[in-house]
């Protein structure tokens, strides 16, 4: 720039940018650099540690040893789980026995109804069952690596992982030579002994019930029979073509310690298909016995017919003794173990069937010469057929009674009384659900009665049957294994004359002249009500659109229902309104039976 030109546009940008990197170069010479930093004061001194509390031998050799071996001192055979009930340990138990993981368990109940469960069983494979079951699963430390456990006795449990391995413990491992102590990683739970009481398995059972079912048919079902039931229940079981064998037995309660009382065990089972469910119900109505079906393989635990067995029930058999079968009944009854009391006897051997009938075929003498009569047997009828009555004897009576008090039957059950048997009628289903007594169905021609499952032979038709039983106007026949009964169809009776009692002593109080007189006035007032009634009457109307006398038409229908009229009788029910036993019998008529 010294000649006096002007400098050019590369001058000026390289002399500028020279300037301004040697203006750089100076300001960076000219401030110094900045100073370090401090620095970091020392740390504190650490705090003396807590000198630990005492430990036992096994907490110890936990706490000292190398990982591997203080894993292994976990992972002895020893499991324990925390369950929320009952029911939650009822299944963790089968669950155990299912798998043939272990047959010894010891439990304990505490507060809220919590329950602990300890068991023999590898922890690995039994935490996985314990949490399928609702529970938190345990291993526990046992004194020395190899060391056999013993349940019940006081120690440290570390929870388990999801992969079955423990978890490893946040802190030392607390002291428990006097109770049970669960870590679970920082958390310490301790299960006092004077919360904590153990649980026998009869408790757990006693603390549980079943679900409500509807009796099925079964091919085998057990029953519990009072010995004053029993051989009626075996009569009945036998003319159903059943297979039945008993031995007399002990029952006590899970928990009752003292002798118990004697009852019939008996087994049922059809040779051909199944026990039917209508039988199985009514068996269970019975007063005193429970009908219950096998609950596993080993036949030492059943339910009851009227109940749907638990998951954990077939599988809970492992931990029942040898010498004892368990049966867990609805609420009504309760649960319940029997002691057998000798070896299982045929029904069969005990029953002998009757080789005749009653009444013979009787034939009228003629010239030509003929056979000698026929004997006709009552042998075992397979068909189904409908129950429409049944015998009873005075003891039955009694029952009757009681039963039918809780039914709403009002005028739909009759009674025949009759010197030692008597017979309940009726147009609906009621007698078949009669819990007791000889059931019988309606064979006809007429009022001809059979027990139930029985037939003859050789077969008789309606014409044979008539002339050899031949019930007279009025009567009725019923034909049994015991023999034949007739019974006068003019003595049946309302079922609750059965249980009515006399009427109290009435003594009428006299009328005064001002209640006489109002009762004169209203008797003028009707008669008048009654002479414009009849004449604004164009035509004569039918008495049946009219007022009835309902007993009358319904003493009318059961009579014809007892004399074999069925179309009568579904009139008569229809015209007093009892329309379903009008249609079941309009029914029953176009059938033709």
């Amino acid at each position: 720039m010294s000649d006096g030109k002007p400098p050019t546009f590369w001058q000026k940008l390289f002399g500028r940018a020279g300037d301004v990197a040697r203006s750089d170069e100076g300001a960076a010479k000219e401030e110094p650099p900045p100073p370090p930093p401090p620095p970091p004061p020392p740390p504190p001194p650490p705090r003396p540690a807590a000198v630990p509390p005492p430990q036992t031998k096994a907490v110890a050799e936990f706490v000292q040893a190398p990982a591997g071996q203080a894993m292994a001192l976990l992972e002895a055979n020893l499991c324990g789980a925390m369950f929320s009930g009952a029911g939650e340990a009822l299944a963790f138990l089968g669950a155990l026995g299912g798998a043939r993981l272990a047959a010894r368990a010891v439990c304990r109940v505490g507060p809220q109804g919590r329950v602990w469960v300890e068991a023999a069983a590898p922890p690995e494979k039994a935490a996985m069952l314990a949490r399928l079951a609702g529970g938190r699963a345990f291993t526990g430390l046992v004194a020395g690596a190899g060391e056999e456990p013993t349940l019940g006795e006081p120690r440290a449990w570390v929870a388990m992982l999801p992969d079955g391995k423990p978890m490893p413990p946040r802190i030392l491992l607390p002291q428990g030579p006097s109770r049970t102590v669960l870590v679970t990683g920082r958390d310490v739970e301790r299960l006092e002994r004077t919360s904590w009481s153990a649980a026998p398995l009869p408790s757990l059972l006693e603390s549980t019930s079943l679900r409500a079912e509807r009796a099925r048919a079964r091919s085998e079902v057990v029953a519990v029979v009072p010995p004053e039931l029993a051989r009626w229940v075996v009569g009945r079981c036998l003319a159903l073509g059943l297979v039945i064998s008993l031995v007399p037995a002990e029952q006590r309660g899970l928990l009752d310690a003292e002798e118990g009382t004697g009852v019939v065990w008996m087994r049922v089972h059809a040779p051909k298909g199944v026990v039917p469910a209508s039988w199985i119900a009514r068996l269970a109505d019975l007063p005193g016995v429970v009908v219950a079906y096998a609950a596993g393989g080993d036949a030492r635990l059943f339910v009851d017919a009227r109940c749907d067995a638990p998951a954990w029930a077939p599988f809970f058999a492992a931990f029942l003794g040898r010498d004892e079968v368990w049966v867990l009944g609805a609420v009504d009854v309760g649960h319940a173990r029997l002691r057998l009391l000798g070896e299982m006897v045929s029904g069969g051997s005990l029953v002998t069937l009757p080789d005749h009938a009653a009444a013979p075929i009787e034939r009228e003498a003629t010239a030509a010469r003929l056979p000698a009569p026929i004997q006709v047997e009552l042998v075992h009828d397979g068909r189904a057929a409908r129950i429409d009555a049944v015998l009873l004897d005075a003891d039955e009576l009694a029952w009757a009674r009681q039963w039918l008090l809780r039914l709403p039957a009002g005028d739909s059950v009759v009674l025949a009384f009759g010197g030692e048997r008597h017979l309940l009628l009726a147009a609906e289903e009621t007698a078949s659900r009669v819990p007791f007594g000889v059931s019988l169905s309606r064979i006809g021609p007429g009022a001809i009665y059979i027990e139930q499952g029985l037939g003859f032979f050789p077969a008789m038709p309606p014409e044979a049957r008539r002339r050899a039983f031949g019930p007279k106007e009025g009567e009725l026949v019923v034909v049994t294994r015991g023999g034949s009964f007739v019974f006068r169809i003019d003595s049946l009776a309302p079922a609750w004359a059965a249980w009515i009692a006399e009427p109290p002593p009435m003594h009428p109080e006299p009328f005064g002249e001002a209640t006489q007189k109002f009762a004169e006035i209203e008797r003028r007032a009707r008669a008048d009500e009654a002479r414009a009634a009849a004449r604004k009457l164009p035509i004569e109307f039918d008495v049946q659109d009219g007022e009835v006398d309902v007993g009358r038409l319904r003493e009318q229908a059961t009579r014809a229902l007892a004399a074999g009229s069925l179309a009568r009788a579904a009139q008569l029910y229809e015209r007093i309104g009892d329309l379903r036993a009008a249609a079941q019998l309009y029914e029953r008529a176009a059938r033709g039976e």
